[in-house]
């Protein structure tokens, strides 16, 4: 009884140091951020710095802002992570037919998520090229492991970025390619993504932290990295969404190098 009452101390008391650790590195980023603004004159610089800063305080992978002008148009829309350019390749059996659909969807699924203007087919590819994301299309009849492959990469800060699903008989789709490494998971409203260390234990912290959280796991895989070989990667369907305050624990568990949760729209 006295080793768990202490071990529970502890914990809390961990918690509290890492969220007081946290508090200091925003207050710090926050007035680094006020000192990049200061001086600017110009709007778009001045925006473009406003959500650069947002999106690394919040550890977010996306960010945007927008200006609305006296009619209640947007005036000035700028983004922060989004791609600058996008790549859309269709293999297999799905290349016989028209890219520009599935590239359009592609299209509509990035933008959407960080506008609060609505996209839609007909305005994407103008909306991209007004926010500078070039957008190529691809075709290849050659896909050696699935029937059909479709293969959205983007490169966003000089790092290039691939994601790639396909649909496997009553799994239905799947993401095949994510984080640099091969899996097979099945696409649900909630999913997580996780590099880890390829050691005993990291799925175990895993799971107990999601457990603590009254998280249950629906489904879970491991991938294996593209260039090592190396189970690195795990990939789960989960009951409900997390918390971005959730996802930035999972990020401190001993052996997990990354965290990604995505949630369908």
């Amino acid at each position: 009884g006295g080793v768990f009452f202490f071990g529970a101390v502890f914990d809390m008391v961990s918690r509290m140091q890492m969220k007081l650790e946290r508090q200091n590195r925003e207050l710090l980023a926050l007035h680094w951020a006020a000192l990049d603004i200061y001086g600017e004159v110009s709007l778009d610089t001045v925006l473009k710095k406003v959500v650069d800063q947002a999106r690394l305080l919040l550890e977010a992978q996306y960010g945007a802002i927008s200006v609305y002008d006296e009619h209640g148009l947007i005036a000035e829309f700028m983004t922060s992570g989004i791609p600058d350019e996008l790549v859309i390749r269709v293999e297999g059996r799905l290349a016989e037919g028209p890219v520009r659909p599935i590239a359009l969807a592609a299209l509509k699924g990035v933008l959407s998520r960080v506008s609060d203007a609505p996209i839609t087919f007909v305005n994407a590819t103008a909306v991209a090229r007004a926010r500078g994301v070039t957008v190529l299309e691809e075709a290849t009849r050659e896909s050696p492991d699935y029937q059909s492959v479709i293969r959205v990469s983007g490169r966003r800060e000089g790092a290039r970025h691939s994601v790639a699903g396909t649909m496997v008989g009553r799994k239905g789709p799947v993401i095949t390619e994510a984080l640099d490494h091969e899996v097979e998971l099945p696409m649900s409203r909630h999913m997580l993504l996780l590099l880890n260390d390829d050691v005993p234990g990291t799925i175990g912290r895993v799971g107990t932290y999601l457990g603590a959280q009254d998280v249950n796991i629906d489904d879970m895989v491991v991938g294996r990295s593209m260039v090592s070989g190396e189970a690195q990667m795990m990939g789960l369907s989960l009951h409900r969404g997390l918390s971005e305050e959730e996802v930035r624990e999972l990020r401190t568990l001993e052996g997990v190098s990354l965290a990604v949760f995505v949630q369908e729209p």
